[in-house]
């Protein structure tokens, strides 16, 4: 018999995933959001400590985070966090989009992303993360950031980590 995964689904958003074994993982950025100020109304308890960033339909964005990166030191970037919903979006085109992006300067040289919900169930809580392959261009930094185009339903994110690897 077949069988899907539920994190196959993100593959329906990126045709780039790491499969095997990741080696000389070096974690260069991480953000538990405890510091940030990001108050604003929402009808789900922090994942875990006293903050977590709360998107909806008034809060559709997520502050960019930029973290710089030297080009030519790895193969390979994983971008992964927490997230938390109460009800979940059925609507494609109002799923959250869980972004990253190469830059040089301000110049986008890459972008994938995943659609969050795709992999999330009722009251859900889970650590997702999303893998792009470097390019061979040049480049200086990473942006990520996320996204919930007109969904009326809450989502919290939390203890994001950004990791480069080797194959």
């Amino acid at each position: 018999t077949f069988k899907v995964e539920k994190e196959d689904f993100k593959l329906l958003d990126t045709d780039e995933e790491f499969i095997g074994e990741r080696k000389n993982i070096n974690l260069i950025y991480e953000n538990n959001f405890e510091s940030d100020s990001l108050k604003n109304e929402c009808d789900l308890t922090p994942i875990e400590g006293l903050n977590s960033i709360c998107l909806n339909k008034e809060n559709q964005f997520s502050p960019s985070i930029n973290i710089p990166i030297n080009s030519n030191s790895f193969d390979w970037i994983r971008v992964s966090a927490d997230f938390k919903i109460k009800h979940k979006e059925w609507g494609v085109w109002k799923m959250t989009q869980f972004v990253i992006r190469i830059k040089q300067d301000d110049q986008k040289i890459k972008e994938r992303m995943i659609r969050v919900q795709r992999l999330l169930d009722f009251e859900d809580i889970k650590n997702i993360y999303l893998d792009m392959k470097l390019p061979n261009n040049e480049f200086n930094s990473a942006e990520i950031f996320f996204w919930n185009p007109e969904s009326k339903k809450n989502i919290l994110v939390d203890n994001l980590e950004v990791e480069l690897f080797e194959e």
